[in-house]
């Protein structure tokens, strides 16, 4: 795929660096937890924003590994999710979220590491969360490796929300792997009705196997959060320009802004030469 990204070159001073989405690292987006840096996202759509180019309206499909070792992360994702989604609209971004994962709390022991999101952008309400259109959830339980074909499986309630014109970016976390292939999801979503060819994959997940971490170093990252690499989801991230964000560094904050700023920069029209 094309990496080819035209940017502001404002923007230069917050990327260390910028080529395919994948390789973009957010760089002092804030100073700390309670500084999220919205100002700075907002900076990268509005310097050097070709002139009556408003960004792009992105529509994000988020699905969360509900298993067994996600207690945690469930927690972190739903601290963060209401930043992220908030953070894109102050840069600019016309985002809506759907969310595929359990709602919490559930009555089985794999359900307890749902989300359900508190109001402003969720409605309050558990489960039933949704408050369209900016935020729908659609309830359903991912195992460790199933993430893949529960969202292709859960396509026709989430189809209809994506908006004509709009970037479609699909966001993964896990700490596993896929049994499914790159290949596979990329042929699901062509071989939906109506097709899905046009999209961005971005991963949270691991960059190497719980077993082989630990044999190299009990102590390391991989070895105290992750379950196995994910290798497919980080293919995926290849293919589609996405952002691959390390689930081992086990900073959530980090990660999202990371993810915030590839999709703005995906989204707004830019004046200055290309780069990467």
């Amino acid at each position: 795929m094309e990496c080819t990204r035209t940017i502001p070159l404002a923007a230069l001073a917050l990327i260390a660096t910028v080529g395919c989405a994948s390789d973009v690292f957010v760089d002092d987006l804030g100073e700390g937890e309670g500084d999220t840096g919205s100002t700075d996202l907002a900076s990268l759509c509005t310097t050097g924003a070709a002139e009556g180019a408003p960004p792009t309206p992105a529509d994000i499909v988020i699905a969360m590994d509900n298993s067994g070792g996600m207690d945690d992360e469930a927690a972190l994702v739903q601290e963060h999710l209401p930043e992220f989604l908030s953070g894109l609209r102050r840069a600019g971004v016309d985002a809506r979220i759907t969310l595929i994962t359990s709602p919490f709390p559930g009555t089985e022991e794999r359900e307890k590491n749902g989300i359900c999101l508190p109001a402003p952008e969720g409605s309050g309400a558990c489960p039933d969360d949704s408050n369209p259109p900016l935020y729908v959830h659609v309830p359903a339980v991912i195992e460790s490796r199933d993430a893949l074909s529960v969202i292709a499986d859960t396509h026709g309630q989430w189809r209809a929300r994506l908006r004509e014109g709009a970037d479609v970016h699909f966001l993964l976390i896990s700490d596993d792997n896929a049994d499914d292939t790159a290949a596979d999801f990329i042929g699901w979503m062509a071989d939906a009705t109506p097709p899905l060819t046009d999209f961005h994959f971005h991963t949270i997940s691991a960059s190497q196997d719980k077993r082989i971490a630990c044999e190299a170093d009990p102590l390391s990252p991989c070895c105290t959060f992750a379950a196995r690499e994910g290798t497919v989801y980080r293919e995926l991230a290849e293919l589609t320009d996405g952002t691959w964000s390390d689930f081992c560094d086990h900073d959530f904050w980090a990660s999202f802004e990371a993810i915030s700023a590839a999709i703005v920069l995906l989204s707004c029209s830019f004046e200055n030469v290309p780069v990467g």
